[in-house]
């Protein structure tokens, strides 16, 4: 069984559009409305009343990393296999799924990231000069190269999850990168996959929430940093 995760905040002109091509590539979407105004069942009823669609509405925002947690966890509890996870505002092309799918189901990974840049995505200029320091940093603190750490178009071995402590990891955007310490720290195997980012205007966020953003990510590269050189790992990791 697969499922995919997304994450919702107020991406109502593109969702309907993003759930309808990944239905055709896993059993159930879980879609988490993290305190959106105003609620997705509201505006998009039709979209959502799938049996294979599953909505989880978070009344106030909690975060990305958060809102992601949440449907991880469900799809765990729901006995699926695998999970994909992408955003809502069309950034990802759900037609790239079996990508990921095809590495876990032949066992060549345990976590797939997407490489946005050997996709061919026209990344604007500063978000790759960002990316491409904080991946850099990342891999030298994990001992291996990662090319891109903060694309939220990933997949993973759903039964990996009972070796973690998912609640203790960052409800922001810096969540991926402590699940990718915490993936290094278990022995994970990760691969990254070619995937094509479309940015466009509902992508866009202002300077405020990136700059929130930037924020969380950096906290979470010092807990991911910290991860790695201590044995006192009770933080993220069941002993």
């Amino acid at each position: 069984m697969i499922a995919a995760c997304i994450p919702f905040h107020n991406d109502f002109a593109t969702i309907e559009k993003v759930l309808e091509k990944t239905i055709k590539y896993v059993d159930v979407v879980i879609i988490i409305d993290d305190g959106s105004n105003p609620p997705l069942s509201g505006m998009c009823s039709k979209a959502v009343s799938s049996k294979r669609v599953v909505l989880i509405r978070n009344e106030e925002r909690k975060g990305y990393g958060s809102a992601l947690k949440q449907g991880l966890l469900l799809s765990r509890k729901c006995g699926a296999t695998f999970a994909v996870t992408l955003d809502a505002d069309a950034q990802h092309d759900p037609d790239e799924i079996p990508k990921f799918i095809n590495e876990l189901s032949s066992l060549n990974a345990d976590i797939v990231l997407g490489n946005r840049f050997k996709g061919g995505s026209d990344v604007p200029i500063i978000d790759a000069m960002f990316i491409r320091l904080i991946s850099s940093f990342f891999s030298i603190i994990i001992k291996r190269k990662i090319e891109d750490t903060l694309c939220g178009f990933r997949a993973l071995r759903l039964a990996l999850l009972d070796k973690i402590i998912l609640e203790k990891m960052s409800n922001g955007m810096g969540f991926p990168l402590e699940l990718l310490a915490v993936a290094v720290k278990n022995g994970w195997r990760i691969k990254e996959v070619p995937v094509k980012i479309s940015y466009n205007n509902f992508s866009k966020r202002c300077l405020k929430r990136k700059f929130i953003q930037l924020l969380e990510i950096l906290q979470s590269l010092r807990r991911a940093m910290y991860l790695m050189v201590t044995k006192n790992d009770k933080d993220f990791l069941h002993m």
